[in-house]
């Protein structure tokens, strides 16, 4: 017979049901812990007259995401090219698709600057970002910043860092010279590389794991603290749930196993003699309503920061019939003016979702699923490229490692 451990997964994020996926797979069972009153976190979508808008997540690559790309097929989820040409920069009053042709007729860039792109795009296609062994040029280039390699190694213009490198870097919320080159390079070949999207939402992907684990999953339960008991397994203070215990904290366990699949931020307060620490950038934004016809040929809208005396990045858009449009926008500071952006429109909801959000910063310590603690383990945006591969990227390896222990 194969041992079975009691296992706890805090967090109901795409890692943390990517992990009880990848458990339950593999025949181990787990319960997941989820303080919200839904699952998915950034993985969740707003669906709002037959309309999914993204609360974080917006796209995937295959050859970028290939452990998310292999989910997405065992889940069977249906999914829709994105198209560049949907993207808008925009510049004052001017929208400009970020297609080639389009960026080449808006003069915003010189031939120089064309001929540069063009070599930097060659070597976005030659490189290999593996999670786990990474070439000795990305290692290499970790060690400086984004806006460093784009200055040293292509040559950018300070035109083009500002309107195209900039606004690729800001998906991580960060400038370039806060995020290193090789983190910053892997989200700038999303430019180059075919991106897909799923059809009813990032969202469709919680919801048809939370279908899988059913039962397994509780949600509207806050973890306080965590502890190990005296023969080292682990005790979870819970407050919430269903029932009458909802209105009590209490400990529960003891569980083999505990993977934190919470935002960096949470780890500590949960169990602050673990020693871990990763950089996470604040991030505040809002789901609106309006009614912008401008707007209407683009699914994707990006302010750069130069000369934004608003504040708003931009973020999302989707389209209804009647002339409604509905997007999920992301803001650089708290005090962003949406009212320069949109004429009228509604906030629908306000999300914020930093925690879980983790940057790789020049030189910065490249952090791995396993911890000081035995059996504990962290899973999330917490590898070298912090995006949603690395979930389930690290989801998979936890589940590995577990199972490799229990057949031992």
């Amino acid at each position: 017979m194969v041992y079975q451990p009691k296992i706890a997964i805090i967090g109901g994020g795409i890692a943390g049901l990517a992990t009880a996926y990848h458990l339950q797979k593999r025949h181990l069972e787990s319960v997941v812990y989820e303080k919200k009153p839904e699952v998915g976190g950034r993985f969740s979508t707003l669906e709002r007259d037959g309309i999914f808008v993204n609360r974080g997540a917006l796209m995937f690559c295959r050859k970028l995401n290939p452990c998310f790309s292999e989910l997405i097929q065992e889940l069977g989820i249906e999914y829709k090219p994105v198209e560049m040409s949907r993207f808008a920069l925009q510049l004052g009053d001017r929208l400009i698709a970020l297609d080639q042709w389009s960026i080449f007729k808006s003069r915003l860039f010189s031939l120089s600057d064309f001929w540069k792109w063009s070599r930097l795009k060659r070597l976005l296609r030659s490189l290999d970002f593996d999670f786990s062994r990474p070439g000795e040029r990305l290692l290499q280039w970790h060690g400086m910043s984004l806006l460093e390699f784009c200055r040293r190694e292509v040559g950018f213009s300070r035109t083009m860092i500002n309107y195209f490198v900039q606004p690729f870097a800001s998906f991580a919320y960060v400038d370039p010279e806060e995020i290193s080159a090789d983190h910053g390079l892997f989200l700038l070949s999303y430019s180059v590389t075919p991106c897909f999207s799923p059809k009813r939402g990032m969202g469709d992907v919680a919801r048809q794991l939370q279908g899988l684990l059913s039962g397994k999953i509780r949600v509207g339960c806050r973890i306080n603290r965590v502890r190990n008991d005296d023969r080292g397994r682990f005790m979870v203070e819970v407050e919430g749930g269903e029932g009458e215990e909802r209105r009590e904290k209490r400990w529960e366990g003891p569980y083999d196993y505990c993977i934190f699949a919470t935002g960096s931020r949470h780890v500590r307060s949960l169990m602050p003699e673990i020693d871990f620490e990763v950089f996470a950038p604040q991030t505040r934004g809002v789901i609106l309503e309006t009614t912008a016809p401008k707007y209407r040929p683009y699914d994707l809208l990006i302010f750069p920061k130069e000369g934004n005396a608003h504040g708003v990045h931009g973020g999302e858009l989707r389209h209804h019939l009647d002339g409604r449009s509905f997007c999920g926008i992301f803001l650089y500071r708290p005090d962003g003016e949406l009212g320069a952006v949109f004429e009228n429109y509604k906030i629908l909801e306000r999300v914020g979702w930093s925690p879980a959000i983790t940057v790789m910063q020049p030189g910065g310590k490249i952090v791995d699923v396993t911890t000081d603690k035995k059996n504990l383990f962290i899973v999330g945006d917490f590898f070298r490229y912090p995006c949603h591969e690395s979930c389930v990227f690290t989801a998979k390896k936890v589940a590995e490692t577990i199972v490799r222990e229990a057949k031992e």
